[in-house]
C-alpha cells in the first residue's frame, strides 16, 4: 500500500492498535526532516501533540470492534515544527490478517509543497489516459479511482469536485451533494455555472480563470447557489490536470464549507459597524487601546474635546498622544493595571485641556487583546460635589447645634410632661379625696334620714358629686389620650344588671324633664360578659348624658342587639337614639374632637366639657369597636356603637362563691384623712373583728413588725410614707404578717397608678370615691381566690 502513496504528496502512516508506526511514505519523512530508519518502528507520540494523542487513543477504542471504522481530524506534528494537516483516519479489518490502520492527510498550506491534486503522478487514479480523452464529458462510468481505499479517503475529506477544462462536472463526491443540494445526476454534465451567483464581480472571474489557465493553482473563497436557492460558501483550492503532453485536461477542486464562517464574519461586520456607530453617537468619551496601549479606536467626542481626528490617534501609543505628564502616567499604569489584572476600575483622574484642570470619571474594561475606556467629563459634577461637601459641612455643624438644642428642648418637654403628669395625679387626689368623704357621709346619711324634703336634698348633693366625679374623670382619661395609656380591666359582671343599673340613675331626673326614656334588650341575648364593666358603664354614661343633655322634650332610647362571633365570643351592637336638636352633616365627625361646640349658643345653653365622645371614641377604641352617628338638626340623633365582648365562661359562671362571714378579719387601714378612715372603718364593720388605724406608711410598718393581720387597706399618697413605700416595705421586710391581702384605696386614678401597685404586690385597687358595696365585694372576690 505504500506503493500507492510513495510519489503523492499527502500524508501516509500505517501503524498498529499499540500506536507503533509500521510504514509511511517520503513526503510524510520531509514534513518531519527524519529517515525512514528514524521513524518506522517508533511511537507515534514522540513528535504529535497531546490532543492529536488523545484522538489516536480514542480512536483505538472505537475502531476495535468494527470492520470498517473512518473518522477525520487534525494530525498536528510539534517536531521540527508545529503545523497541521486535514487528515482521515481508516480502520480496516481483513480476513486472517491483522488490523490495517491508516492515516491519510491532504496538506492545505503552501509552505509544505503543491496541492495532492496538482501531481500527474494521480492522473491515472482520477481520468483515463490521454488517448481517450475524447469520451471525458459523457463517460461518467470511466471516472473511477482504481485505489478503493484512497477513494475513500478522498470521500470522507470535504467536498471533491472534477471538470474538464471548460468547467462540465464530471465527478462529485457525497459531500459536495450534500451541500449543495443537488443529486450526483442532477450535476454530472452540467457546468459549474449551475452553482454562480451574481455575488462576485466580473474582474473576480476573470482573475479566476486568468490563473487557472495558466495552469497554476487557484485558491480562494466563492459564493456558490444550491439547488433551493440559498446560498452557500466554500473555500476553494482548485488545480488543472495535466496530460501527457502537459494540455490541460480539466481541473480538480476541493472544497471545505465555510458558509458558518462566513455567516459570523458578516455578522461580525455587522456587530463591528453597529458598534462603531454606536460608540460614535454617544456623547461619553469612548477609545480601546491594545496591550501595547496604542490606541485602536477614537470616537467623536474624543476628536472634539481634544481636537485630534482618530486618523491621526489611531495607532499611536498614549504617550505619543497625550502630553506626558504625572497624570498621563497614573492613567497608563491604570489600563496596564485592568489588562493584567482583567479585572474592570472606576477612576477619576484629573487632566489639563488648554490649561484649563478637567476631571474624568474613566471606566476601564479590559478585553481580549487590551482595554476599553468609557470616560465622561464630571468637572462640572465634582465643582458641586465640592460645594455640596462644604455645605453639607456646614449645615451638620448646624444639625449637630439644633441637635443640641433639640436635646434640651425634649429635656424641657419630659420634664414638664412630668410636671403635668405630678399635677394631674396630685389633683386627682385632692379632688377625689373630699369627693370620697361626701360620698361615704352621704350614704350613711341616706341611711338615717327618713323625711322626703331632706332625702330630695341628699339626691341632689349625690347627683351633684357624681357629675363633678365623671368630670374629674373624663379630664384626667383625656390628658391621656395619645399616650395608649387606657387598658381594660376585665372581670365577669352582669350586663343585664349594669342596665338595670343605668336606668335606675336616669329614670327620676328624665321623669322631671317629662322625656320618655325606653330600653329594649334582645331576649336572646346572654348576659354574663368578660370585659372591663366600668368602661361600658362609662361609655353608655357619656352618649345618654349627650341624649338627655340635648333633648328637652320627646324621647331617648337605648337598644341593645347582638350577633355571634365566635363560641366565646359576640358584637354587642347598642344604639342610643333622642328626639334632641340635632346635629348639622358637616359637623358629624368632628363632634369626636376635644371641646368641639357647633356654635357659640350651644355652649351658652349646654353646659359641658365638650371632651365626652372625644373619650368615648378613645374608649371605643380600646374595645377594638367602631360608632357612627347619624343626625339632622331638628330631628334628633342616633349613635350607633359596635364592641365585640368575650362571653364569660360557663365554669366561671357556675363558680359558688362564699361570702364572708361577719367579723372574721383582722384589718388595718392606713389613711391620713381623718375622715376617710372615719368612713371606711364604717365600710369594713361587716367582715372586720378588729379594725387598727395608721396614719401614714411609717406608722403602718411599725404596726406590722409586731402584729398580723388578714387584711391591708392603704392610701398612696400621705405624709413620711406614702403607699408606694409601704408596699415595697411589705415585700422586701420580714415582718410578722403572713401574706396578708393589701387593696390600694387611692384618689390617685392617673395613668400608670394601678399598674404600678400591683407590680409592688397589692392584690386589688379601687380609685376614691367608692362605694361599700364595692370594697366588700372585690374584699369577698380577693379572700375567696385565696381560700
Amino acid at each position: 500500500m505504500s506503493n500507492v502513496f510513495s510519489k503523492l504528496p499527502i500524508l501516509f502512516i500505517l501503524f498498529d492498535r499499540k500506536l507503533q508506526i509500521l510504514a509511511t511514505n517520503p513526503f510524510t519523512l520531509k514534513i518531519l526532516n527524519k529517515t525512514e530508519s528514524e521513524v518506522v518502528n517508533q511511537p507515534i507520540h514522540s513528535w504529535i501533540d497531546d490532543t492529536t494523542m488523545d484522538t489516536l487513543k480514542h480512536f483505538i477504542i472505537t475502531s476495535a470492534d468494527q470492520d470498517t471504522y473512518i473518522e477525520n481530524f487534525f494530525f498536528t506534528f510539534t517536531h521540527p515544527a508545529k503545523r497541521s494537516i486535514t487528515s482521515t483516519l481508516i480502520s480496516k479489518k481483513k480476513p486472517g490478517s491483522n488490523d490495517q490502520l491508516y492515516i491519510i492527510g491532504i496538506n492545505e498550506s503552501d509552505s509544505m509543497g503543491p496541492s495532492f491534486f496538482s501531481s500527474s503522478e494521480v492522473l491515472k487514479y482520477l481520468i483515463p489516459s490521454s488517448s481517450q480523452k475524447k469520451h471525458l464529458p459523457i463517460m461518467r462510468s470511466q471516472i473511477q479511482l482504481n485505489d478503493k481505499l484512497i477513494q475513500t479517503s478522498i470521500e470522507k475529506m470535504g467536498m471533491f469536485v472534477v471538470t474538464d477544462k471548460n468547467g462540465i462536472i464530471l465527478h462529485i463526491n457525497e459531500e459536495f451533494s450534500n451541500v449543495s443540494k443537488y443529486s450526483y445526476d442532477e450535476l454530472i454534465g452540467k457546468s459549474m455555472a449551475t452553482l454562480k451567483t451574481s455575488y462576485h464581480s466580473k474582474e473576480f472571474w476573470d482573475d479566476f480563470w486568468s490563473v487557472l489557465s495558466s495552469g497554476s493553482i487557484w485558491r480562494g473563497d466563492i459564493k456558490n447557489r444550491k439547488k433551493s436557492g440559498d446560498f452557500f460558501w466554500v473555500n476553494t483550492s482548485i488545480s488543472p490536470l495535466l496530460g501527457d503532453d502537459g494540455e490541460i485536461l480539466g481541473y480538480v477542486s476541493f472544497q471545505i464549507d465555510i458558509s458558518e464562517k462566513k455567516y459570523l464574519e458578516e455578522k461580525i461586520i455587522q456587530e463591528k459597524e453597529r458598534y462603531l456607530n454606536l460608540a460614535n453617537s454617544i456623547t461619553d468619551l469612548f477609545a480601546s487601546l491594545d496591550s501595547d496601549l496604542h490606541f485602536t479606536y477614537w470616537n467623536d467626542s474624543l476628536e472634539k474635546l481634544l481636537d485630534m481626528s482618530s486618523e491621526v490617534a489611531v495607532g499611536k501609543n498614549i504617550t505619543e498622544v497625550l502630553p506626558l505628564t504625572e497624570e498621563t502616567e497614573k492613567i497608563q499604569k491604570l489600563f496596564q493595571r485592568v489588562y493584567q489584572s482583567k479585572q474592570p476600575e472606576r477612576n477619576v483622574v484629573e487632566y489639563s485641556i488648554k490649561g484649563e484642570i478637567h476631571y474624568f470619571e474613566l471606566s476601564i474594561y479590559p478585553t481580549y487583546n487590551g482595554v476599553s475606556v468609557i470616560g465622561k467629563d464630571v468637572t462640572t459634577t465634582k465643582k458641586l460635589n465640592d460645594e455640596i461637601f462644604h455645605h453639607r459641612n456646614h449645615l451638620k455643624e448646624l444639625v449637630d447645634i439644633k441637635t443640641k438644642e433639640l436635646e434640651l428642648a425634649k429635656i424641657e418637654a419630659e420634664n414638664a410632661s412630668r410636671i403635668k403628669s405630678d399635677f394631674m395625679a396630685i389633683m386627682s387626689h385632692e379632688i377625689r379625696t373630699p369627693i370620697h368623704a361626701i360620698y361615704g357621709f352621704l350614704s350613711f346619711l341616706e341611711n338615717e334620714i327618713t323625711d322626703h324634703a331632706q332625702i330630695t336634698h341628699l339626691e341632689s348633693i349625690r347627683k351633684s358629686s357624681e357629675n363633678l366625679l365623671v368630670m374629674v374623670n373624663s379630664i384626667l382619661e383625656v390628658s391621656n389620650i395619645g399616650k395608649n395609656s387606657m387598658i381594660l380591666n376585665e372581670s365577669e359582671f352582669s350586663f343585664h344588671g349594669l342596665i338595670q343599673s343605668i336606668e335606675q340613675n336616669y329614670r327620676q331626673s328624665m321623669s322631671l324633664k317629662k322625656i320618655d326614656f325606653s330600653i329594649k334588650i334582645d331576649e336572646k341575648l346572654p348576659d354574663t360578659f368578660k370585659t372591663d364593666p366600668k368602661k361600658i358603664q362609662q361609655l353608655l354614661h357619656i352618649l345618654l348624658d349627650n341624649a338627655f343633655k340635648f333633648t328637652a322634650k320627646g324621647y331617648v332610647s337605648l337598644t341593645c342587639n347582638y350577633k355571634e362571633l365566635t363560641d366565646q365570643e359576640i358584637q354587642l351592637d347598642i344604639k342610643i337614639q333622642d328626639s334632641g336638636i340635632g346635629i348639622r352633616s358637616e359637623n358629624l365627625e368632628k363632634v369626636f374632637d376635644p371641646f368641639f361646640m357647633e356654635d357659640d349658643s350651644i355652649n351658652r345653653n349646654y353646659s359641658g366639657t365638650g371632651i365626652g365622645l372625644t373619650l368615648a371614641k378613645n374608649i371605643i377604641g380600646v374595645f377594638g369597636g367602631s360608632i357612627h352617628i347619624t343626625s339632622r338638626p331638628g330631628e334628633g340623633t342616633g349613635v350607633q356603637l359596635s364592641l365585640p365582648i368575650h362571653l364569660a365562661l360557663g365554669s366561671k359562671l357556675s363558680k359558688t362563691k362564699h361570702p364572708l362571714s361577719h367579723k372574721e378579719l383582722t384589718v388595718l387601714i392606713v389613711e391620713d384623712e381623718k375622715y376617710n378612715r372615719m368612713i371606711i372603718e364604717r365600710y369594713t364593720k361587716d367582715f372586720a373583728s378588729n379594725i387598727i388605724h395608721a396614719e401614714n406608711g411609717r406608722q403602718a410598718e411599725k404596726i406590722l413588725e409586731t402584729e398580723k393581720f388578714d387584711l391591708i387597706l392603704t392610701d398612696l399618697h400621705m405624709p413620711e410614707m406614702n403607699g408606694f413605700e409601704l408596699l415595697k416595705s411589705i415585700n422586701t421586710k420580714q415582718i410578722a404578717s403572713v401574706s396578708p391581702v393589701i387593696i390600694v384605696l387611692s384618689a390617685d386614678a392617673y395613668e400608670g397608678t394601678r399598674e404600678k401597685c400591683f407590680r409592688l404586690g397589692a392584690h386589688g385597687f379601687i380609685p376614691k370615691p367608692f362605694k361599700k358595696k364595692e370594697l366588700i365585694e372585690l374584699v369577698d372576690s380577693l379572700f375567696n381566690e385565696k381560700s
